[in-house]
């Protein structure tokens, strides 16, 4: 059923894509099988040619003359010369299935090129075969002709491969900069050093790990933003998303389309905070993601689906300063003194942010720890965006 509603909910374009990464995926397999059975022939023939034919007592005059006009003959180049271009197009059709398993667009020249390539090895291998002494072969031929004129067709369906991937980004209406969201991240995180010296766990966590900030809720929503060289990724998941019922996204597909070292960088980083047992493996779990940097958000998802998946709970991250003070006092129950201190700190963090930053007396008095325990919190809180108590 589930599947059924994605088939209807695809658009043209991503019926045809999926269609070409299915003969893609065809072709890998007849070349494969292609590629092994050409080995086993160049293998033989090798055989044939250090074997001394006068010591086969079995073989008679005209099987010895024919063995010698086949090992004489050009075939032999051509059966090596088909077996090193069946493994080459072997591993190039499994790196295209790959690429478009991730929702990348191969290139039409060097396909187009790879499936002609195969398909005049199955009419050579036709005609050369056309006395039906090789069944096997001529099963593999005429597999390699259908599979390459059906992905053919279905390739140039599709828009080039700028265009396509024009169709799939999606820019995210927010004035979002790189310094902008850090600097929102950081508000909340020391709002939330501050407050939890006072105050039991709240609701909503945010925490640090070097370049990437983590924050979740109690309803089930997380997420990860790493900042990486004016560069900001953010992923997140929506436990009560409808994109975790059934056939769902692998993390990877969100970020298929953006430049290569941001994919890498939201596996190698973003990814790690939103692991998840999947089928008994530990696989990231996301339903929205998104990269920026000064020109702006993109990602796959409109800005009404990224927060319906999880992009909410940025909300208060999303606001002008102003807005977002007055939105985590509130929600904190501040009181006119925190405020004030939460401003300070955020100021001067700002101001020197390479800067290694010490808390005075004062501050930490203003901050009014209740016990030892939400002390020690709030202190690794701190420690957490770089700012110590003396």
């Amino acid at each position: 059923m589930n599947k059924e509603k994605q088939e209807i909910n695809m658009s043209e374009e991503e019926k045809i894509f999926r269609k070409t990464k299915n003969w893609t995926l065809a072709l890998a397999i007849i070349s494969t099988i292609s590629a092994i059975y050409y080995s086993l022939a160049s293998f033989g023939l090798m055989q044939l040619r250090n074997l001394d034919l006068n010591s086969v007592s079995e073989l008679s005059l005209v099987d010895k003359y024919l063995i010698e006009a086949l090992l004489s003959s050009n075939i032999i180049i051509i059966i090596y010369s088909i077996t090193a271009v069946s493994i080459f197009l072997t591993v190039l059709f499994y790196i295209y299935h790959s690429r478009l398993r991730k929702g990348v667009l191969v290139s039409k020249i060097p396909y187009f090129l790879s499936i002609i390539i195969i398909g005049f090895l199955g009419i050579g291998a036709l005609i050369q075969f056309s006395n039906g002494s090789v069944t096997l072969q001529l099963i593999i031929s005429i597999a390699m002709l259908i599979a390459s004129i059906l992905a053919l067709s279905n390739l140039f369906k599709l828009p080039n491969k700028k265009q396509y991937e024009m169709t799939r980004i999606k820019e995210i209406q927010i004035g979002w900069k790189y310094d902008q969201l850090w600097e929102s991240c950081m508000l909340a995180s020391i709002a939330q050093a501050i407050m939890v010296a006072q105050q039991p766990v709240s609701s909503i966590k945010h925490s640090w790990d070097g370049i990437n900030y983590s924050v979740q809720d109690h309803v089930g929503i997380r997420g990860t933003i790493t900042f990486k060289d004016e560069i900001y990724i953010g992923a997140f998941r929506n436990d009560k998303s409808d994109r975790l019922s059934g056939v769902h996204k692998q993390a990877e597909e969100y970020f298929a389309h953006a430049p290569l070292w941001i994919y890498q960088t939201a596996t190698t980083e973003t990814f790690q905070y939103l692991l998840d047992n999947v089928e008994g493996n530990r696989k990231p779990v996301i339903t929205t993601g998104f990269w920026g940097d000064k020109n702006g958000v993109h990602g796959l998802d409109t800005f009404e689906d990224m927060l319906k998946h999880g992009g909410c709970i940025l909300a208060r991250q999303m606001a002008n300063l102003d807005v977002a003070i007055g939105s985590w006092a509130k929600y904190y129950e501040m009181s006119p003194q925190q405020i004030l201190l939460l401003k300070s700190i955020y100021a001067r963090l700002i101001a020197t942010p390479d800067k290694k930053m010490v808390l005075n007396a004062e501050e930490i008095r203003m901050i009014g720890a209740v016990d030892e325990e939400r002390k020690s919190s709030s202190i690794s809180s701190f420690e957490e965006i770089g700012i110590s108590w003396s």
